[in-house]
């Protein structure tokens, strides 16, 4: 097979230029491979923006910042009180919005944190069960709730289950109110534990 097999060529690129930097329509990607409808490029070559219409990369726009990238939005936005409705139709409570039609969206922070900060902070998964409606929260090694009040309210059930040592603690009291209270404790009969996630025999 040919080394040019999958390599692009378009004789009517253009490119207009300052010694700051560029502007590019219908230039091909470095492995020639996906044209660009239009590229802004800075003087340092990773600083850019890219709009490709075809190849691995047809309706892409991607976007490379070296350094920072902060997006400031909702300076002119009124504040809104809850349960009122928006002058003229204009949503003056959405600043910012990312929207995919399909697809996943992924936030990733390879050498930091991700931070979320709000007067109010709503997630919720609202897809049709069994298949989705779920949320997944998964740490390495701690997973920590901090607040004032803490309420869980599993509608159909709640399970808490460990391989190691379960500790509740509560220093004014612990209150534990049920029609039925089933509980075992066999600390070396080891074969008489259920296992964690299955019930009490």
């Amino acid at each position: 097979m040919s080394g040019n097999a999958g390599k692009k060529k378009n004789f009517w690129s253009q490119t207009w230029s300052t010694m700051n930097g560029l502007i590019q329509f219908g230039t091909l990607s470095p492995k020639d491979d996906v044209t660009a409808s239009c590229e802004i490029r800075a003087l340092d070559g990773r600083h850019f923006f890219a709009m490709e219409e075809d190849g691995e990369r047809t309706g892409w726009t991607t976007m490379n910042s070296p350094g920072a990238t902060i997006f400031h939005t909702g300076e002119d936005l009124n504040i809104v009180p809850e349960g009122s409705d928006p002058p003229e139709g204009i949503c003056e409570k959405e600043a910012f919005v990312i929207l995919a039609k399909n697809g996943d969206i992924q936030l990733k922070a390879a050498n930091g944190k991700i931070r979320m900060e709000a007067h109010d902070i709503e997630i919720v998964a609202n897809g049709a069960p069994p298949d989705y409606g779920t949320v997944h929260i998964n740490g390495y090694e701690n997973i920590k709730l901090d607040s004032k009040n803490v309420t869980i309210d599993g509608k159909e059930s709640y399970k808490l289950v460990t391989t190691g040592l379960l500790t509740i603690g509560g220093l004014l009291g612990t209150q534990i109110i049920s029609p039925l209270v089933t509980g075992i404790t066999a600390a070396t009969i080891k074969d008489f534990m259920p296992k964690p996630g299955k019930g009490i025999v």
